[in-house]
């Protein structure tokens, strides 16, 4: 067979068997062709599909990441609007605290210099008793509305010597007695010479608290006025004595106000404490009955077997009576009986027997008588 080179046109002849691997070998080259060919084009198509999902991933993500910043966004924004409308609340409650608490440094003041005035023109026992005048008049300004169900009253009970200048309690409205606090009054003028310091009179302030059996105690003072440590407000020197404070009469208010609504948190355990000792009360009672019945039914037996034992004692002696009566009796019997013997058994030989004369003139009478 001849073949014409397609590039150069030479011919060449070649056989059956030449040309059939020529043609597999071009047949093959075509096939891998082909496949090549098909594989690009699928790999073409591959690229085109990812290429197509990575964007919309990518638009997906970038949504998803819009919505997460608008997320972002307001939420700065509400917080941010939180956070100004605390500080505004905040502002809103600072400004009324100063509001107060310059209401009440003046209203401190005031009394400061309400009391300086007073205290400047009066002497040392009329300033005690002003003093004294001074918290009683404030605490009835406050009891129609701070102190509906207190009580507010002179100490007049002298316990071991000793009694306070004001007791203060406060109730609930069923009754239930929730604090108590012992106060005493302490001034001294400027011009006073013996200069007294407020530690003089806490131990004493302590033993009316227990004797009484008051929960608090408080000593209400203008003693070493130069003091910063009791000028600086309420002072708690229960380091020293149990739940005692030792204030400035500008702060006597004060002191009861913040006692007071601490208590209130325990008005629960209050009521069962009364309760219970109201229990306690009519168990002590039934015992105090039954103790007072053992003592006298006790007394009554003591009396009871005394008797008896009296009785018993004189049966005893009646019968040791009557027993020596019976052996008296039995000693006579047998004394009788012996001498009634000795009676039976007497004859005139045995009586002349150591009298020989008398027998002679017995025999010499016995033969008269025959």
């Amino acid at each position: 067979m001849e073949i014409r080179c397609p590039n150069c046109g030479e011919k060449f002849s070649i056989d059956g068997q030449e040309y059939l691997e020529i043609a597999n070998q071009v047949k093959s080259a075509e096939f891998v062709k082909e496949v090549q060919a098909a594989v690009d084009t699928q790999l073409q198509l591959q690229r085109q599909a990812d290429e197509i999902k990575r964007k919309n991933d990518q638009s997906v993500w970038e949504r998803r990441i819009s919505d997460l910043e608008k997320q972002a966004e307001k939420h700065q924004s509400e917080q941010a609007l939180a956070v100004l409308q605390a500080q505004q609340k905040k502002d809103e409650e600072m400004q009324a605290l100063k509001a107060a608490y310059d209401k009440e440094v003046a209203e401190l003041r005031h009394d400061v210099l309400v009391y300086k005035e007073y205290k400047s023109r009066l002497s040392t026992k009329m300033v005690g008793e002003s003093l004294e005048q001074y918290c009683l008049n404030k605490f009835n300004e406050m009891r129609p509305t701070a102190f509906r169900n207190a009580v507010f009253e002179k100490d007049n009970e002298v316990v071991d010597h000793s009694k306070a200048d004001f007791i203060y309690r406060d109730y609930t409205d069923d009754g239930v007695e929730y604090i108590s606090i012992i106060f005493e009054m302490k001034h001294e003028a400027d011009e006073t010479k013996t200069k007294h310091k407020n530690e003089h009179f806490l131990a004493e302030l302590d033993k009316d608290r227990r004797n009484k059996k008051i929960e608090y105690a408080v000593l209400v003072s203008t003693l070493e006025s130069d003091n910063d440590f009791y000028n600086g407000g309420i002072v708690d020197v229960s380091y020293r004595y149990p739940k005692m404070f030792v204030v400035r009469p500008q702060s006597f208010i004060a002191i009861i106000t913040l006692l007071r609504n601490a208590a209130e948190q325990n008005i629960a355990q209050k009521r069962e404490l009364k309760i219970a000792a109201e229990r306690n009360a009519d168990l002590q009672a039934l015992e105090d009955n039954l103790a007072a019945f053992q003592e006298a039914f006790g007394r009554n037996v003591e009396a009871a077997k005394k008797k008896y034992q009296d009785a018993i004692d004189d049966i005893d002696k009646a019968i040791a009576a009557l027993n020596k009566t019976k052996e008296a009796l039995l000693s006579s019997q047998r004394q009788l009986e012996l001498a009634n013997n000795k009676a039976d058994d007497l004859t005139m030989r045995k009586l002349l027997r150591n009298s020989p004369g008398l027998q002679e003139e017995y025999k010499q009478s016995k033969k008269d008588n025959k």
